[in-house]
């Protein structure tokens, strides 16, 4: 929750550019074209760096505590400006795109995702307002769709102690 409320409280320092466009993904390339990022106190975090994960790419970020995974993702998010250089998606520079179309098409998954207690139903399905046929849609596109049949109450099953009566993967897929 603290994580969450973080993005939420933060200031805006990060605004839309005038004139700021829809970003449209057509493949989902990204691509760091000589990225240089330091935070407040100066210290840089990247420093040119030049990374290209095409299309279809699976990526897994590992470092030592401190060193820019959470940095590199939150960057891509346009969480904060770049010093230097710029992140493109298909191409369109994310500076130069609008934050909420950014956002709506990139899904972040925590290292530890935590689920609120209430059901299924109420953590799958928080503000959309879908219909259990929706649901089960996108439950099936993770694979989870046979397993919260197979549950005690189906959508209506519990969760508990923040959802630690799931497996780690489950609760990052839900």
């Amino acid at each position: 929750i603290a994580d969450g409320v973080s993005i939420i409280v933060r200031s805006h320092d990060v605004l839309d550019k005038v004139g700021a466009k829809p970003l449209q993904v057509t493949k989902g390339e990204v691509q760091f074209d000589h990225v240089t990022f330091a935070y407040g106190n100066g210290m840089p975090v990247f420093t040119n760096l030049n990374v290209t994960i095409r299309s279809g790419d699976r990526v897994g970020l590992v470092g030592f505590s401190g060193s820019g995974k959470t940095t590199f993702t939150n960057i891509i998010l346009r969480m904060y400006d770049l010093n230097a250089g710029r992140i493109l998606i298909d191409g369109q520079d994310v500076s130069h795109t609008t934050q909420n179309s950014l956002r709506n098409q990139i899904s972040l998954i925590p290292q530890d995702p935590m689920l609120f207690h209430g059901n299924l139903r109420d953590n799958l399905d928080r503000f959309q307002e879908k219909s259990d046929a929706e649901i089960f849609d996108a439950l099936r596109n993770v694979h989870l769709a046979d397993f919260v049949s197979d549950l005690p109450g189906g959508l209506a099953a519990q969760v508990k102690d923040n959802g630690y009566n799931f497996s780690q993967g489950q609760r990052q897929l839900f």
